[in-house]
């Protein structure tokens, strides 16, 4: 029944995607808005670079070390009260980093934002395979993952105006963090009365868009089989959860990637001056927001998630190859903007597959994204050796692309073998 489908979708995004896009929006701004901090931050608390990077780095220490406790939580006490309290909590510490005034604060609010965010990405995609059944899952999933772009795209210009307030005598890297901080404590409250657990208690639904979800949902189960629910320890020996954490590993890479190296190739892509680099910053992420919007939907509408996330991958690693080889030029930027987009494409529909192979269970997801948030710890650090010891960006664009097909053939090969031939348990 297309229609009840339709009709469920659109109630479901409106009521749970929404909201929750807006929360990750909004915990992206809260962690990365450190960078803008900075700029006056540092001098005022007298923070030198090494201890601004300790202080970074603390945020991913926290996010990943507590990531299965979070997640085991959502389970214990539902998705409402879960997610509204973690986002009350982050949504509390960012704002108190307005009140800093050590080094050592710095550091224990950058680490218990991690705490607090910790489990939110992965509780999300749990929580959203439980409504959504395989047909329109991409675009639900899709449309969350396209809060990371958006972040950059609005999250700069708005950190950079609120640096510019200077009520009461108080600098405006504390006024920045904390008007950036109150709307997601007000967004957590509003979560606790607003989200619902499960279909069967949504009073918003009428009985036959329930007994419609419950019917979808029950028969991916299903077809899923025993391999979907496996205990913990014969779930972690089983290779396509050790290829999907590799490949998320590959796009978090590209993506991070494409943070730190992006206004330096820019500079030796276009000379340009730092003003106007600022602005063509911009193009990239548009590239992938556009690419994850796009792709979920074709996907969804092919019913297909394995080629629909491995051939972006590869269309990513060529052209980001492609854009540091040409030199200086529009050709360049326009294969640049072309990587993103495949970037953007190959996440909008990876996570579609964790929720089918592993019937969205949260050990399975919280294991692949912590997989895959390695690399914010690690992708900085081997940049920046790469570039200590060689100088050149190629190489790093090179390496970046290497792991994207590495990453793409794992899931051709592993995961899709896997499908064809169900793990016996």
């Amino acid at each position: 029944m297309p229609e009840v489908g339709d009709r469920v979708y659109r109630k479901v995004w409106l009521r749970l995607v929404l909201l929750l896009t807006v929360l990750i929006v909004l915990s992206s701004i809260d962690r990365v808005n450190v960078s803008f901090a900075a700029l006056h931050m540092n001098g005022d608390l007298g923070i030198d670079k090494v201890a601004y990077g300790q202080g970074v780095s603390l945020f991913f220490a926290g996010y990943l070390l507590f990531q299965f406790p979070s997640i085991w939580l959502f389970r214990k006490f539902g998705m409402r009260l879960w997610a509204g309290v973690t986002v009350i909590a982050w949504g509390a510490v960012a704002a108190a980093m307005a009140f800093i005034h050590t080094k050592e604060q710095f550091f224990a609010l950058r680490f218990l934002l991690g705490v607090a965010e910790s489990g939110f990405a992965p509780g999300v995609v749990a929580f959203l395979s439980q409504w959504m059944p395989q047909a329109y899952r991409g675009r639900a999933l899709g449309f969350t993952l396209l809060a990371v772009p958006t972040s950059v795209i609005i999250g700069g210009p708005v950190s950079g105006l609120l640096m510019q307030l200077d009520w009461l005598d108080l600098p405006g890297w504390r006024w920045m963090y904390f008007l950036e901080g109150l709307p997601t404590i007000l967004l957590g409250l509003f979560a606790l009365v607003w989200l619902t657990d499960r279909a069967d208690k949504a009073r918003w639904l009428d009985a036959d868009e329930k007994a419609w979800i419950a019917a979808e949902i029950g028969r991916e189960r299903a077809e899923a089989g025993p391999k979907a629910d496996l205990p913990v320890v014969k779930l972690i020996l089983q290779p396509r959860l050790w290829a999907l954490a590799a490949l998320w590993f590959a796009l978090l890479t590209g993506s991070n990637a494409l943070i730190f190296w992006l206004p330096q190739t820019l500079k030796s892509l276009t000379g340009f001056d730092a003003v106007t680099i600022g602005w063509i910053s911009a193009l990239p992420w548009l590239g992938l927001g556009l690419g994850m919007f796009v792709n979920a939907r074709l996907s969804d509408r092919a019913q297909e998630r394995i080629w629909h996330s491995a051939i972006p991958a590869v269309a990513a690693a060529v052209f980001l190859a492609i854009a540091i080889s040409t030199g200086a030029g529009p050709l360049a930027l326009t294969c640049l903007v072309l990587g993103a987009v495949g970037l953007g494409a190959a996440q909008s529909v990876f996570w579609t597959l964790p929720a089918r192979l592993f019937a969205g269970s949260p050990f399975a997801i919280t294991t692949i994204n912590l997989c895959g948030n390695l690399s914010g710890v690690l992708t900085p650090l081997a940049i920046g050796a790469i570039l200590q010891q060689s100088g050149s960006v190629h190489l790093v664009v090179f390496a970046v692309a290497a792991i994207l097909v590495a990453g793409a053939g794992l899931l051709v090969t592993v995961v899709a073998s896997q499908m064809r031939h169900p793990v016996k348990t």
